[in-house]
């Protein structure tokens, strides 16, 4: 049983990485001169970033299952 867990979590490791990566674009067409955003999950905090008018900030990330 203790060499079956090593094996059983490298093929979870391999699953997780064939999964699509998500990509978020958020545009800023507010119309106002900028756009303060802040990205986080439980495991990342991309920070606060700042979208001037009709720019776009993308970020891409694997889901959690």
């Amino acid at each position: 049983m203790f060499l079956l867990l090593p094996f059983s979590l490298h093929a979870t490791d391999e699953l997780i990485s064939l999964l699509p990566k998500t990509t978020v674009t958020i545009v800023n067409e507010v119309g106002g001169p900028l756009l303060g955003i802040h990205c986080r999950s439980k495991q990342d905090d991309l920070g606060v970033n700042v979208v001037s008018s009709d720019k776009s900030y993308s970020f891409n990330f694997r889901p959690n299952i």
